[in-house]
């Protein structure tokens, strides 16, 4: 099936014939827009809050194209509104709420986070009051008041409300109101701290238009024996309700009305819907609202064209399926294995009510065992006389267990499962005939023919004629019958060879495809455009993408006068088109030029080389604070953020908050590194990051408190944790990087080291903070005062390092 098939079926299954080319455009436009639509990428949703979780934030294009799209899809829902093509409507429903949920918290978000223009303004407020500017405070302050209260936050959340329909949208809704709005509540406490005043937050946006309704029932549901479905229905409505009204049918196809009475204040309808004894059919029902003013609502949207449902069971006792062979993979042959674990049995167990106790009684052979039930699933570890035998049969009988630790069920019998019996299974039959067809430059085409007892197939290939499948040989495990073999050498004759492998991991003999020759190809074409920019001890690379597919670039260097070329790019190709030559350790110029790898792994001409000189690597700091101003003895300038202030030459961030500076090249990791600081730690809450230019798994470096441990990051990944949190008073903390080893220093004494090799050097994007990570969120924030934080392009040495905690 096509990309185009699959929104084509889709949406005529989704929407009907009448709508359906245009709804599958729709979805493939909403497809094309990213997995969020709007070019963020939303939060993280377990951890510590943050409006945005990365640097992407949402693009005026991607808000652009979601207002046409949902101008459209309200076209399709005015269609909708009447005859059989109303139990659409619940689907469009959700789905226009989604795109005004994700465009509405956007625009909120991008005012209310760090850096945007409501927290801005909020930020500045305090400057201006611990600057003494009463005025200036109170000023900006009021207009930061002014437009939390426009924010579209609420709004946001309103329109999540329209799309509640499982309980995992309830759960969203309740993260969204717990994390976000407090947030929004954080930032207005704070405009109320400047003012010096209660200013009440306000309060959700008035009820328009017809009842809002929603029901908090599944789309369906199986229910026991004397079993009834619980649930209620939450009216929000700008005029009073006159009647809210459960209508159920059965077998005869009769619509029974029963009016809900409120719980209370005449805001939720709590219901319950019971079957006959006798009837084990599915049962609809849905939930209509009438408000004084005659305007209706229904739950689900659509009703009656479209209904709730669920079904009883015939009984109520748990429910056994299974057992499976388990040993190493839940599907494991029977008899000898090269697997040293257990061999077990494991039953699938349904409680009649979710994790209701349970135990189980199995037999296999001679052996029988009892079992509990955990969660849902029961295992037997079989005894070694069982593996043995050349084959078994199993079988397993649940028993529901009551408060009494009694056993008991209505017909005083437990629930058994079907015998089963495990004998070594035959192997899958081999594919018919296997081919191999030249798909484009490097690019070989296999294709076998299915076996009806696969699960999947392995691929092994050689350029050896042939070849005896071996681990050796193996290049991929795949389940279709179709495989694109990329990155092949040119002037070189390949065979493949395919083992299909059924559920049980029994393989069959292999199918060889006849020789390929790959032939030869142009060589790949040079990038352009070649730039060197120098910086301290580094000389940094861009340059144009080749204009054909290639697997990647590869960089070499040499003296400016004569010598080799060295490619000092590893043997890897390089993805990307820049890269930082670092630990240049003096100024003589060099020769640099890039050569494309192609897809075979050739490399191709190379481009025009160029020439530079790695600026001086400077003994002294590049960046140094003794923090009498928020500016930076080496000229940077910092900007304060949160609740941190600068008094007796020391940065407090006790009560919250961090120092800033911009980025620059001088602060970019280009080769040995050393960053020192002294902190005084007030209290450690969560896991709090001192001192941040980086990013974890990504670029840049930073230290934190974590585990009662110091971690010194280097990227990407390369950390060493080690020595233990500070205790009270003034200490001396320095991380170090001589291009190999990273090493960790407190109070002068070396606590630990890590030999990480190379690190990427290539630059972080992002602010130099201190006193927080560069996530604002309050896990990472550092309780704790600050002074004379210095950043070295060079590995101080342990000399250095102790005579500098001395002073």
């Amino acid at each position: 099936m096509t990309y185009e098939q699959f929104y084509d079926t889709f949406a005529r299954r989704c929407y009907g014939d009448e709508h359906a080319v245009e709804m599958a455009q729709l979805h493939m436009r909403l497809e094309a827009l990213g997995p969020r639509w709007t070019g963020s990428r939303g939060q993280v949703e377990c951890g510590g809050f943050q409006w945005f979780s990365d640097d992407a934030r949402p693009k005026a294009e991607n808000l652009a194209a979601l207002r046409e799209i949902d101008d459209r899809l309200a076209a399709v829902e005015a269609d909708c509104q009447t005859g059989p093509a109303r139990r659409h409507l619940e689907r469009l429903g959700y789905l226009r709420a989604t795109i005004r949920f994700l465009s509405l918290f956007d625009d909120a978000a991008l005012k209310l986070a760090p850096g945007g223009s409501t927290e801005a303004l909020i930020t500045q407020a305090e400057q201006a009051q611990q600057a003494g500017n009463a005025a200036e405070a109170e000023r900006l302050a009021t207009q930061a008041i002014e437009e939390l209260s426009k924010t579209t936050l609420a709004d946001a959340m309103q329109a999540y409300r329209s799309r509640l329909t499982t309980q995992g949208d309830f759960g969203n809704l309740a993260t969204i109101n717990v994390k976000a709005y407090a947030a929004f509540l954080g930032l207005w406490e704070r405009a109320e701290a400047v003012l010096g005043k209660d200013v009440p937050p306000p309060g959700p946006p008035p009820e328009t238009g017809p009842p809002t309704l929603v029901v908090k029932a599944p789309a369906s549901a199986l229910l026991g024996a004397g079993r009834s479905l619980d649930s209620f229905a939450k009216v929000s409505a700008a005029a009073p309700t006159v009647q809210v009204t459960l209508r159920t049918r059965w077998r005869d196809g009769r619509w029974l009305p029963w009016p809900l009475k409120p719980l209370r204040d005449g805001c939720t309808y709590p219901f319950t819907v019971m079957l006959p004894p006798s009837a084990l059919l599915p049962t609809e029902f849905y939930v209509e609202a009438v408000d004084e003013q005659g305007r209706a609502a229904t739950a689900p949207a659509g009703a009656p064209e479209n209904v709730f449902s669920f079904s009883r069971l015939p009984d109520w006792e748990p429910v056994v399926y299974g057992p499976v062979l388990y040993r190493g993979q839940a599907l494991a042959p029977w008899g000898e294995s090269a697997t040293p674990e257990p061999a077990a049995l494991v039953w699938t167990v349904v409680q009649a009510q979710a994790y209701q106790p349970c135990e189980a009684e199995a037999n296999a052979g001679e052996a029988e065992a009892t079992l509990p039930c955990r969660y849902h699933w029961a295992a037997w570890v079989l005894p070694d006389e069982l593996l043995g035998l050349p084959e078994i049969t199993a079988r397993c009988a649940v028993w529901r267990r009551d408060a009494a630790i009694t056993y008991s069920n209505v017909a005083g019998l437990p629930t058994h499962g079907p015998p089963v019996r495990f004998a070594r299974p035959d192997p899958p039959a081999s594919p018919a005939s296997a081919r191999s067809e030249i798909a484009g430059p490097y690019l070989a085409r296999v294709s076998w023919d299915a076996v009806a007892e696969a699960a999947t197939y392995e691929l092994h290939r050689s350029a050896e004629p042939n070849f005896t499948p071996s681990e050796q040989t193996r290049i991929a495990e795949w389940p279709w019958t179709v495989y694109d073999d990329v990155g092949l050498r040119s002037n070189t004759t390949y065979e493949w060879a395919v083992v299909a492998v059924n559920d049980a991991g029994m393989r069959s003999p292999f199918t060889r495809t006849p020789e390929l020759y790959i032939p030869d190809q142009p060589p790949a074409e040079p990038p352009t455009g070649l730039v060197a920019t120098a910086g301290p001890g580094r000389v940094t690379l861009a340059w144009q993408p080749s204009p054909e597919r290639v697997s990647g670039y590869a960089v070499f260097m040499r003296p400016e006068a004569a010598g080799d070329w060295q490619r000092i790019s590893g043997d890897a190709p390089l993805k990307g088109t820049s890269y930082v030559v670092g630990g240049l350790p003096d100024t003589e110029p060099r020769r640099f030029v890039v050569a494309a790898i192609d897809r075979g792994g050739r490399q191709g001409e190379r481009a025009e080389p160029v020439s530079a000189s790695a600026k001086a690597i400077p003994v002294e700091p590049v960046l140094s604070i003794a923090f009498d101003s928020a500016a930076a003895e080496t000229g940077q300038q910092g900007t304060l953020g949160g609740k941190a202030t600068i008094h007796d030459g020391v940065l407090d961030t006790r009560e919250g908050g961090w120092v800033a500076f911009p980025k620059e090249e001088n602060l970019q990791l280009a080769g040995p590194l050393s960053l020192e600081f002294r902190i005084n730690v007030d209290q450690v809450k969560g896991i709090p990051v001192m001192v941040s230019f980086g990013h974890y798994e990504g670029l840049g470096y930073w230290m934190q408190l974590i585990g009662g441990s110091v971690r010194w990051y280097l990227p990407v990944m390369k950390i060493l944790d080690a020595g233990s949190t500070p205790g009270p008073g003034w200490h001396h903390l320095c991380g170090t990087y001589d291009g190999r080893f990273s090493r960790l220093y407190i109070d002068g004494q070396a606590v630990g080291s890590r030999d990480v090799g190379q690190v990427d050097l290539a630059p972080w994007p992002g602010e130099f903070r201190i006193g927080i990570y560069s996530e604002t969120d309050e896990q990472f924030q550092t309780h704790a005062q600050f002074d004379d934080v210095k950043v070295y392009q060079r590995a101080l040495s342990a000399e250095e390092v102790a005579a500098a905690a001395s002073r």
